[in-house]
């Protein structure tokens, strides 16, 4: 049985999810090869040649590496992620239009919409623990479902334009990261995937399917599934 881990992140330091909390937990797992979610063609630049600003994640994976320099690390997101978005999304982001039509609606269903969005954002600051809660994935999915259902039937445009950039994100990208880890992850003993906390749910189904065998550890719990 194949094992592997799995850490998710909101990719910005918020009350005690730090970049020393990222580290700490990288040094908790102690993984020998890590897959990041960080486009394939800017990793060299981001991690040799610092042309970009480090992220939480980029800095606290310099600190782990620094101190396992055996552990073999990868870029796995698609090809020039931040063109490709722009030339399919041009304008604003969708999640932006959305989080606004929802802010201004008075209906229940927004309201409610509000109040699991500000639920999530108060366990977010509870640290890395919590964003890797199975309360904090319910939320999220919880989230989701209702957020498609109240586009679908006050906002159909934006529901269409929303609906495609998850698509995006979700499906075209998360195809393209699971092809790169499946180049490395049966030589690795320790694996883990660092990804955003939405990608969970669907990165894990992803993994079932390529590796029918796989045990998914969330180190929050240190549960398998």
């Amino acid at each position: 049985m194949k094992k592997v881990y799995l850490l998710c992140s909101e990719h910005e330091e918020k009350d005690r999810f730090t970049i020393q909390a990222y580290y700490e937990k990288l040094m908790e797992i102690q993984p020998d090869c890590i897959f990041e979610e960080v486009p394939v063609n800017m990793f060299d630049d981001i991690y040799l040649h610092h042309k970009f600003p480090d992220s939480l994640e980029v800095a606290g994976t310099r600190r782990y590496l620094e101190q396992h320099p055996e552990a073999r690390h990868f870029g796995v997101d698609i090809d020039r992620l931040p063109e490709v978005f722009r030339m399919l999304f041009p304008g604003d982001d969708y999640d932006e239009q959305c989080d606004t039509f929802i802010k201004e609606s008075t209906a229940k269903e927004a309201e409610e919409l509000r109040q699991l969005k500000e639920q999530k954002e108060e366990l977010a600051k509870e640290g890395i623990d919590a964003i890797n809660s199975p309360r904090y994935r319910e939320l999220w999915h919880c989230i989701q479902e209702k957020q498609f259902a109240f586009l679908k039937k006050n906002n159909p445009d934006l529901y269409f334009k929303y609906r495609g950039q998850e698509y995006f994100h979700y499906e075209i990208r998360e195809c393209f990261m699971m092809t790169e880890i499946l180049k490395h992850i049966h030589e690795a003993k320790r694996p883990l995937i660092c990804i955003g906390s939405a990608h969970y749910e669907s990165i894990s189904g992803k993994l079932k399917d390529a590796l029918p065998d796989v045990q998914i550890i969330s180190e929050q719990s240190d549960t398998a599934q």
